[in-house]
């Protein structure tokens, strides 16, 4: 299995794609609580946020984490 190599045949147009960029810069929150910089208690979380990784259930971990600390910062 380690060795086995699965070709890409086709791909879908942008209109299709699972995911896209965009979002909140992490500049505008406060990265520890996840409160908005300049809307004080509006707490922003999960892809929301301009944050872009690889798919594989990293959005879903993100999420989660934030949140997370978003909840115990409230």
């Amino acid at each position: 299995i380690i060795n086995y190599v699965m070709p890409i045949i086709d791909t879908k147009s942008f209109n299709k794609s699972q995911v896209t960029m965009g979002g909140l810069y992490l500049d505008q929150i406060n990265i520890n609580t996840m409160e908005c910089i300049n809307v004080k208690n509006l707490y922003v979380v999960g892809e929301i946020l301009d944050i872009d990784a690889v798919c594989g259930g990293y959005n879903l971990t993100h999420s989660f984490i934030t949140g997370f600390l978003a909840g115990i910062s409230v």
